[in-house]
């Protein structure tokens, strides 16, 4: 799933729950207008009250804005909300099948080694390649990433080397612009992979 499509996923989810919320508060008010308290406002003789202003599409919140504004508030917090170096790693070793053996970064290069399969099909690799870019560019997009690349060393339990990969930032931040497909890339990154 790329990155705008994942936050347009949670920003949805986000504002249906915003919107349940406020709902809820509505109604809530709506039961003490009509002088009922939780009986889903209806009226002394059980009837449900015919004309309601409040059956609106607008919801309006606490604060007195409208749920609409109030998703674009959620938006700009998904947007402050920055990625550290640990929550990247926790990130990586959670999508990773083996083992994240140690991650260093400077300013401008990161190092990422992963400990692996040495039988692992193409397959498995490409996809642990995929998995991988895909927190990376989160990371790019919201962290202090690499400014220059992430290089990516797989490697068994004993130390012996499987492969290496290499990212270039500037592939993520073309990919998170949308100036480049996910299907390219991954073939630039799998372009870097050496064995």
């Amino acid at each position: 799933m790329d990155e705008t499509t994942r936050r347009t996923a949670v920003l949805g989810i986000g504002s249906v729950l915003l919107l349940s919320g406020c709902s809820d508060a509505a109604d809530s008010d709506e039961d003490e207008v009509n002088g009922t308290e939780g009986d889903g406002g209806n009226d002394a003789s059980g009837d449900e009250p015919e004309d309601n202003e409040s059956d609106s599409d607008e919801v309006v919140g606490d604060d007195g804005d409208t749920a609409e504004a109030d998703a674009d508030d959620e938006d700009e917090t998904t947007e402050d909300d920055r990625m550290s170096t640990d929550e990247f790693v926790t990130a990586v070793a959670a999508v990773y099948d083996g083992e994240v053996a140690a991650y260093d970064e400077d300013e401008t290069h990161g190092t990422l080694t992963l400990v692996g399969d040495a039988d692992a099909s193409q397959l498995e690799l490409a996809r642990d390649v995929q998995d991988v870019l895909a927190v990376y560019s989160s990371y790019v997009e919201r962290g202090d990433a690499p400014t220059e690349q992430l290089a990516g060393a797989v490697e068994t339990d004993d130390g012996r080397a499987i492969g290496s990969v290499t990212v270039r930032t500037e592939w993520i931040e073309a990919y998170n612009r949308g100036d480049i497909s996910e299907g390219e890339l991954r073939d630039r990154v799998l372009g870097t992979v050496e064995t």
